[in-house]
C-alpha cells in the first residue's frame, strides 16, 4: 500500500497525470488467539 501511494505521489509531483482512478490490492485476514471476542455494549 505504502509503495503504490509513493508511486503515485511521485507521478502527481512530476506534474504526470494520474495513471489509474483506483488501486484494488490483495488483502487476507489474520484472525490471531490473542484477539479477544467482541464485548457487549456499555451500560
Amino acid at each position: 500500500m505504502a509503495a503504490a501511494a509513493t508511486e503515485l505521489a511521485l507521478a502527481l509531483g512530476r506534474g504526470e497525470e494520474m495513471p489509474q482512478v483506483g488501486v484494488e490490492l490483495a488483502t487476507t485476514l489474520t484472525v490471531r488467539e490473542s484477539t479477544s471476542p467482541p464485548t457487549g455494549p456499555s451500560e
